[in-house]
């Protein structure tokens, strides 16, 4: 395994909830949770925090083998600002 400063490593329990057809999201890391509710809007998923709903994760794009991933804050004007732009392709 490759571990690279600045970087965190954690888990995620997804459950859906039929209720309001999202999902409850809780990201565990280091110490700390996360709590987002996930729903499709468009051709993307946004996970909007839930503590703090200016706080977005959005898969902007995912494939069988590849996954757009960006971590977005939401500015007083309501500009989405990404914080961080992942893309991955899976290996093997």
């Amino acid at each position: 395994m490759i571990v690279l400063p600045g970087f965190e490593y954690g888990t995620t329990l997804r459950v859906y909830n039929p209720g309001t057809h999202t999902w409850d999201i809780a990201y565990c890391y280091t110490g700390r949770i996360m709590r987002f509710e996930a729903r499709k809007q468009g051709d993307i998923i946004v996970l909007t925090g839930v503590e703090d709903e200016r706080r977005k994760w959005v898969f902007a794009k995912i494939e069988d083998d590849y996954f757009h991933w960006q971590d977005v804050t939401v500015t007083d004007d309501g500009e989405w600002e990404v914080r961080f732009d992942l893309h991955a392709r899976r290996m093997g």
